[in-house]
């Protein structure tokens, strides 16, 4: 995060107020609101994107696994990614996201999350699963 602050206060200097404040000054500014600002920078990436971990848990014959976490962004037009820790017994053969209109008002209000295994995890044996949806910008659409 101090390097995206560093490259926002290089910005600043850069758009000329250097003339007006001083990068000393700058870097007093910032250490003061040193917090303020990276909350304010993960408040307004958090606008764009959702984040989130599940656990999925073995039982040693399940290949298969769905689970559903809310849409929590005011759009359904999103890139969803997935990934996975790796499980000892077996390694996921796929991961993906996908959008779902459970309720038919043409909304997609969840993300569905599925991981297939050739073979499945032992009994007992947790694989962290981690997703991240961005809104798909409208210049794109």
């Amino acid at each position: 995060m101090d390097e995206l602050i560093e490259k926002i206060v290089n910005l600043i200097i850069w758009l000329r107020l250097s003339s007006i404040v001083s990068r000393e000054t700058l870097e007093q500014i910032y250490e003061e609101a040193k917090q303020e600002i990276e909350d304010l920078i993960i408040e307004t990436l958090n606008k764009f994107r959702q984040t989130g971990k599940i656990t999925i848990v073995g039982d040693g014959s399940t290949t298969r696994f769905e689970v559903d976490v809310p849409n929590n962004l005011d759009t359904d037009e999103l890139a969803c990614y997935i990934s996975s820790t790796e499980p000892l017994s077996s390694v996921p053969s796929y991961a993906y996201a996908r959008l779902v209109d459970k309720d038919n008002d043409g909304f997609h209000e969840t993300i569905r999350l599925a991981i297939r295994f050739d073979n499945a995890p032992a009994d007992g044996e947790q694989v962290k699963v981690f997703y991240t949806c961005v809104k798909i910008p409208e210049s794109t659409q």
